[in-house]
């Protein structure tokens, strides 16, 4: 699946390692920088041999052309940097410095994802982006549009820890947004329905109001009497923001000016009728098609860990179809999805609902 959003200390750190390679001093003796503030416990002497090597992509970047820096802790914190900042410069020197060890470099696939990153993107004024993560073994590194990333083993294990001290606690929002999840309820009659969405996230809003729930009264042709207003509905609408590494190594590019026709072929294998894939194609292909490439993919277990749905009485049937998608501005290649049939029989529950992948 493909979708895939502030390393101060991280880079800053790097420069001071770089710095004592250069001098053989120790960083405590460093008279600009306050080392203790920046290198993490891990890492207590950068006077020993690194036998590392700049990455030429990132030693070349030039100040005046880089527009802001996002870092990034997964699962967690991130911090944004721009020239005004009084750490941009220190920041940008550090991701100059990283080193990698020698005749490491390997090209793989775009969507490629390491194991509890850190990360960091930089984009330039003229639009470029590179996209870093870096673990405690390797570096992965990634630019805008191009038909595969590099990665690479680092010469230094500390740069991840170094990176997550530099973020911090700050906030900068959110990872992603479940856009317009919509729960259709099918009994085979009438029927006191309660529904509870055990949300991985903040609920931004729902319609009608969720009330530590939903109770309504749910009718074979899937209308809903909401019991708190004695409203009426055909769905429970929801959306949220919550944090999300979505695992798009599966499932489908498309061009941008096919995603309707590429869904109206898929959401029925997904399982959905015509009014609910309708529904779906009118609220998302709006916002896919003008991109040149959409990498798409169905969450499965991944979405039902994000958004737990309880529904009282038991459904026999429950069908939850959550499309992540990342606008590409190159194809890629990747093993298509499947789907199983799904035979509606008995109370059925139904759910369709997306997310974009893209961080910014």
């Amino acid at each position: 699946m493909i979708k895939m959003k502030r390393i101060l200390a991280g880079m800053a750190a790097a420069l001071i390692l770089a710095g004592c390679q250069a001098n053989g001093s120790s960083a405590e003796e460093s008279p600009e920088l306050n080392t203790k503030s920046i290198i993490s416990e891990e890492i207590s002497d950068c006077s020993e041999d690194i036998a590392g090597e700049s990455v030429p992509m990132l030693s070349e970047m030039v100040e005046t052309e880089v527009e802001k820096i996002l870092l990034r802790r997964r699962q967690s914190s991130k911090r944004l940097l721009t020239h005004p900042d009084e750490d941009f410069s220190d920041v940008l020197t550090g991701i100059q410095a990283l080193q990698v060890e020698p005749d490491s470099m390997q090209q793989v696939p775009p969507h490629t994802k390491l194991e509890s990153p850190a990360q960091v993107r930089v984009t330039f004024q003229n639009g470029r982006r590179y996209d870093l993560s870096v673990n405690e073994e390797q570096l992965l590194l990634f630019e805008k549009g191009a038909a595969h990333a590099t990665l690479y083993r680092v010469a230094q294990t500390g740069y991840k820890a170094w990176i997550t001290r530099y973020i911090g606690d700050e906030m900068c929002g959110d990872d992603w947004a479940a856009g317009k999840p919509v729960i259709y309820l099918y009994p085979e009659q009438p029927t006191a329905v309660s529904v509870r969405l055990d949300y991985q996230g903040q609920l931004t809003y729902t319609y009608p109001a969720y009330h530590n729930g939903w109770q309504v009264t749910a009718y074979p042709d899937g209308r809903l009497i909401n019991k708190v207003d004695g409203s009426e509905h055909y769905y429970l609408f929801w959306e949220g923001n919550s944090q999300a590494d979505w695992d798009l190594s599966s499932g489908f590019c498309v061009a941008g000016a096919e995603t309707e026709a590429f869904l109206r072929k898929v959401l029925p294998e997904a399982g959905l009728l015509p009014r609910e894939y309708n529904d779906f194609i009118t609220y998302w292909v709006p916002r896919m098609q003008k991109n040149r490439y959409n990498l798409i993919h169905f969450a499965g277990e991944q979405y039902e860990a994000l958004a737990p749905l309880k529904v009282t009485p038991t459904p026999d049937r429950i069908l939850r179809v959550h499309m992540v998608y990342q606008p590409l501005d190159t194809p890629v290649e990747l093993p298509p999805q499947t789907f199983e049939p799904f035979e509606r029989s008995g109370f059925t529950v139904v759910e369709w609902g997306g997310s974009s992948a893209q961080s910014d």
